[in-house]
């Protein structure tokens, strides 16, 4: 077990910032770093950070240490998030933080977009929904006056104007029952007036001027 020799290795901090730290941006604002296991920043974009700054003087310094996970924070009026890595037998800690409300204003943007959307699916179908009440209830509102009219004898009522679907078979039916009607008020005054040879048009055998 006797040692006969040792290998060793330098590496340019700056250099390695460089190359491998400097070159991960998050958005506008985010960035990576590295700290030791006592806190030291070893690489950082900011050269004066280097072998200066110790995350033990930050508000968030402990929650970096922990080495794993995600943490939010506020510092210098950011609201930053910042996601950890513990490199194990490196002794490294990479932290890559970012801006919170820059990387989720594409979220919020959707959830907008989403909101307006909903909001004119919602208009639309409320304004299709009167256009068909509107449709429907106007001809029976129509219709429901004319029979009130043909019910106290007044047959001079006017169906033209009812749309053609379903509701325009029920007003031609109004429209052949005031016709029918009309025809049976002047048999009447005919027949009122002793002209009792006037021909009666029998409409079906339940007729009851065909007794």
């Amino acid at each position: 077990n006797e040692v006969v020799g040792v290998l060793a290795g330098q590496m340019a901090l700056q250099s390695f910032t460089s190359t491998r730290v400097e070159s991960v941006r998050i958005g506008q604002k985010g960035y990576c770093y590295l700290v030791d296991r006592e806190g030291l920043i070893l690489s950082h974009p900011e050269a004066d950070n280097i072998l200066k700054l110790n995350v033990h003087t930050l508000p968030f310094g402990e929650a970096v240490m922990k080495g794993e996970g995600i943490t939010r924070y506020t510092y210098e009026g950011m609201d930053g998030i910042a996601a950890l890595h513990d490199c194990g037998n490196l002794g490294w800690i990479v932290v890559v933080k970012a801006d919170y409300n820059e990387i989720t204003s594409p979220a919020r943007r959707m959830g907008a977009m989403c909101g307006w959307i909903a909001l004119a699916v919602l208009l639309a179908g409320g304004f299709i929904q009167f256009v068909l009440i509107k449709r429907i209830v106007k001809p029976v509102v129509q219709m429901t006056d004319a029979a009130e009219k043909i019910s106290l004898g007044d047959t001079d009522v006017d169906l033209s104007h009812v749309s053609a679907d379903e509701i325009a078979s029920l007003a031609s039916a109004f429209r052949r029952m005031k016709q029918s009607l009309s025809e049976k008020q002047q048999i009447a005054r005919e027949m009122a007036d002793g002209n009792f040879s006037i021909r009666v048009n029998v409409l079906s055998d339940r007729d009851g001027l065909g007794i």
